[in-house]
């Protein structure tokens, strides 16, 4: 039971993105108490396209993919400068930016209309969208059988996932609290446990996020302080998504153990020394022969 497995949670272990649709009923409904049901729509609508741009900046990597988005590449980049307008003074205190703030999503609609949403409207309807997420959010099967095995085999687990990004604005800027937005964040996933998830801890991406390697050096103290050992760094089972965000850090970079890459539905393939893709989590017990 040397192993130690570090699993990414969206899209490796659950799919929140499934139920962005409901969410955002929810917020069209809240927002409705606060303006009228046109400007409600409109700002939910306009979350939404935000939103999807975001994604596609994410997943899109070639001309000829941003061909098929409105207003291709430029468009995305146009979105992230205006993130960022919204963001000074976290980027002054912190260095960075939180891309994915649905704050800062919701306060860009608002403006387009000239609506104007108090701080804490703003807070709570961001609170609202991912209230509902986390309460409908259910584990893939396979992620369920998979823990079940390991925690069975007394193999430990533990969640690496992204911030939520929350933000809070304070005298008409946005402001970044690590404490919070990683505490909310943490809160949102010990959920998980109760819907058939096995883990001893969740790390979350605040302040440092993934693909840092700062992100996963504390990761790494985490687990030990957790665990009361030293855990040498090729004991450690990445598994995760995306190559870039999940593995690239940990397993090429930093020199971490095994790492899986999730592709659903595509046959095993070994793509490094210590990286197989994979398209079911269940695979990665034959592989490792636990």
């Amino acid at each position: 039971t040397k192993k130690v497995f570090l699993f990414d949670v969206n899209h490796t272990l659950i799919n929140t993105a499934a139920y962005h649709t409901q969410a955002l009923e929810k917020v069209n409904n809240y927002l409705k108490k606060y303006t009228d049901k046109h400007a409600a729509q409109y700002i939910t609508t306009r979350f939404n396209e935000i939103f999807l741009l975001m994604v596609a900046g994410f997943l899109l990597r070639t001309d000829k993919e941003w061909e098929e988005i409105p207003g291709g590449r430029k468009s995305y980049e146009n979105l992230v400068d205006l993130i960022t307008s919204h963001q000074t003074k976290v980027k002054e205190n912190w260095g960075f930016i939180k891309k994915w703030s649905r704050e800062v999503f919701l306060k860009i609609a608002a403006d387009e209309i000239r609506v104007i949403l108090p701080p804490e409207v703003i807070h709570n309807t961001a609170t609202v969208y991912w209230n509902t997420i986390t309460d409908l959010t259910q584990p893939f099967v396979e992620a369920k059988k998979l823990h079940a095995y390991l925690a069975k085999k007394g193999y430990p687990s533990y969640l690496l996932t992204s911030s939520d990004g929350r933000l809070q604005i304070k005298k008409g800027f946005f402001t970044y609290n690590a404490s919070f937005s990683g505490n909310y964040k943490k809160k949102r996933m010990k959920t998980l446990k109760k819907k058939g998830l096995y883990f001893r801890d969740i790390i979350v991406g605040d302040p440092f996020d993934k693909p840092l390697p700062d992100y996963y050096k504390r990761a790494t103290e985490i687990v030990q302080r957790n665990l009361k050992k030293k855990i040498d760094k090729e004991d450690f089972v990445i598994v995760g998504n995306s190559f870039e965000d999940d593995l690239e850090t940990p397993n090429v970079i930093l020199g971490f153990g095994q790492g899986f890459l999730i592709k659903k539905g595509y046959p095993v393939k070994k793509t490094h020394w210590n990286i197989f893709e994979i398209g079911n989590l269940l695979e990665i017990i034959s592989i490792m022969k636990i």
